[in-house]
């Protein structure tokens, strides 16, 4: 139990040491999480000699945290989720988001089966690389003053949507790609059934969940939105994993009720510390699980700048085209916001690695490529603006 929870203090105390260090060189605390993961891995059970089932305890204690984290990410990310602010940019966000996630998703499966890796792990990694942050670009444009644009609401909106098109395909993903014999009409099916049980649960469960809010707050229950929530996540997500269904996809859900019931503000407040304690895990975690020297061999480093250069390229192209019409600046803002890679798509490869989907050399490939575009959107996005300034608004 002592080396258990020496570890864990180890871990939690190298994230915040990480995360502290990132926003002071003014990158997102996530990319100082991994990379402070990736430079403490190979001490985490070879700085202290610990016998077989001492180890063993210990790598099931991390996966439980890292598990834990990921559920509440995803209950963090089904939180923000907004359907009216996605009606208002309405079909503008879903051309951006939809080709731009069709783009890296087909191209960088395609390059990599090229390379020799099978259709099912090569199109899981090219969902995890394509999925856009919504974190860091608003905070990016929030510094930059320019949250309130069209702009900045069409890159909120397709982010967004990037989230719950990559946990659906997720989904998909990881059901077919393990069956043999799966037929087109069995994923049709399969496809409607999500979607259904997605909306009956995020209309009919918002609606009670909002109706029955009097009824607690005459009772004086503490924090009672919160316990619903937590035990919402929980519930859903094992019910997800009890029908052969990724985790994420019940976590995620449970968010979106909440978020359509109203209560998103109080139960993000009191989710905070919650998010704090347990999320650094899996970030640290997913680092420590990379092998740096491994991939930094000619051949793995050949097809890492590879990746990165085409998930970079794609995701551009496919932005700029669905942004088409709004103007040569409007439309690169909104791509270059879209490249920062999103931490769903972090989780969808610890996913594709928990199911065997994902080598170990693919899920480092993911990290590497999730912490480039980290490092470089938002850097990238600073210059675009300064380099090519929006109009004043009645100027457009």
């Amino acid at each position: 139990m002592t080396s258990v929870l020496t570890d864990l203090f180890l871990l939690f105390v190298v994230a915040q040491v990480g995360a502290a260090l990132a926003t002071q060189l003014k990158q997102p605390p996530v990319v100082g999480q991994i990379i402070a993961g990736m430079m403490v891995g190979p001490l985490l059970t070879a700085w202290e000699p610990h016998p077989d089932a001492t180890i063993a305890a210990i790598q099931t204690v991390h996966g439980l945290v890292s598990n834990l984290g990921a559920v509440i990410l995803l209950l963090s990310v089904g939180l923000e989720f907004r359907v009216r602010q996605l009606v208002q940019v309405g079909r503008r966000a879903m051309a951006v988001s939809g080709l731009g996630l069709l783009m890296p998703a087909l191209g960088v499966p395609v390059f990599l089966h090229l390379e020799g890796y099978a259709v099912g792990p090569s199109l899981l990694v090219g969902l995890a690389v394509a999925t856009s942050s919504i974190a860091i670009t608003s905070v990016v444009l929030e510094d930059l003053g320019c949250l309130s644009t069209r702009e900045a609401q069409i890159i909120i909106g397709a982010a967004f949507l990037d989230d719950l098109l990559s946990v659906i395909a997720a989904s998909i993903l990881d059901r077919f790609v393990l069956l043999t014999g799966w037929t087109v009409l069995g994923l049709v099916l399969f496809l409607g059934e999500v979607v259904t049980v997605g909306v009956l649960l995020t209309t009919v469960g918002a609606r009670l969940l909002a109706r029955s809010r009097p009824l607690t707050v005459r009772l004086h229950l503490r924090r009672v939105s919160l316990i619903i929530t937590l035990a919402g996540a929980l519930g859903l997500a094992a019910l997800a994993a009890a029908v052969g269904l990724p985790a994420i996809l019940g976590a995620f859900l449970a968010g979106l009720i909440i978020a359509e019931a109203g209560l998103r503000e109080e139960v993000s407040r009191e989710m905070e510390p919650i998010y704090v304690f347990l999320v650094p895990f899996f970030f640290v975690l997913a680092g420590a699980d990379v092998s740096v020297l491994q991939i930094l061999n000619l051949r793995d480093l050949t097809l890492l700048v590879g990746v990165v250069i085409l998930a970079i390229a794609s995701k551009l192209v496919g932005c700029s085209a669905g942004a088409w019409g709004l103007g040569w600046r409007e439309a690169l803002i909104i791509a270059v916001g879209m490249e920062p890679r999103g931490s769903t798509g972090l989780v969808i490869a610890s996913l594709g690695r928990a199911s065997g989907i994902l080598s170990s050399h693919l899920f480092d490939l993911v990290v590497l490529v999730i912490l480039v575009t980290k490092i470089i959107g938002p850097l990238s996005l600073k210059a675009v603006f300064r380099a090519c300034p929006l109009p004043p608004i009645w100027e457009r």
